[in-house]
């Protein structure tokens, strides 16, 4: 069941509280599993018409986030940007740090 949040082995992906958009489509934020700081988002780039990841300055990736990070843009891509039944729906946010990059 799709939780409209992904969670993998090193990364979460969830929307914000305030439910960022850009292009008209959805933002999603990558948390970092272990600390809960946020790390990058991912979002509809329309130059390019496909979902792209852009990464904290500050952030350190390893082949598993990045494979992580790559498999959450396609589960986006085939949900058309809208992951149902969403938690952050209801404004809860991830880990109360949605802080924008």
């Amino acid at each position: 069941m799709t939780t409209g949040r992904l969670t993998y082995e090193h990364i979460t992906i969830g929307r914000d509280a305030n439910r960022d958009t850009h292009a008209g489509k959805p933002i999603y934020y990558i948390f970092n599993r272990k600390a809960g700081y946020c790390m990058g988002r991912i979002f509809y780039y329309p130059s390019w018409r496909q979902w792209v990841a852009q990464f904290s300055e500050e952030s350190i990736w390893s082949a598993g986030c990045l494979a992580d990070v790559q498999a959450a843009i396609a589960r986006i891509t085939a949900c058309k940007g809208e992951l149902p039944g969403s938690p952050a729906d209801d404004g809860t946010p991830l880990f109360g740090m949605e802080t924008a990059l």
